[in-house]
């Protein structure tokens, strides 16, 4: 694991390590993703809902930004991937892939008080890194 490597990459530095290590250990991040999951969600349709948008645009952009399949790409392109502890040497699927990226902003959600301007630049590093 990484910490530092993450830490450097989302731009934040977590102030509890705990919630750090919680999230990128496969086997204990699944609450941390749940709440992550709601987050990301949450950010996404704020910023679109300050454009003025559809509610077809604004469902768009959740199913492709929020969609696993996005957050997996994402997980790959910044090395999150690679910062994982997992249970076995196998690939990780595009699930669980989704799911660390999903955890890492549950714990930033956490750690930085449930600050959206904090967490708002962190998603923007991992959507844009």
């Amino acid at each position: 694991m990484d910490c530092d490597g993450l830490e450097r990459i989302i731009d934040y530095t977590f102030k509890d390590r705990n919630l750090l290590n919680e999230a990128l250990h496969q086997t204990q991040n699944k609450r941390l993703a749940l709440l992550g999951d709601k987050v990301v969600a949450l950010m996404l349709i704020d910023s679109w809902y300050q454009t003025g948008g559809s509610c077809y645009d604004g469902n768009s952009l959740l199913q492709h930004a929020a969609s696993n399949e996005a957050m997996a790409n994402r997980a790959i392109q910044t090395h999150l991937k690679d910062m994982v502890r997992r249970q076995s040497h196998q690939s990780p699927s595009t699930h669980g892939l989704a799911t660390d990226f999903e955890a890492v902003v549950g714990a930033v959600w956490i750690d930085c008080g449930k600050d959206l301007q904090t967490l708002e630049k962190v998603i923007r590093q991992l959507y844009v890194e």
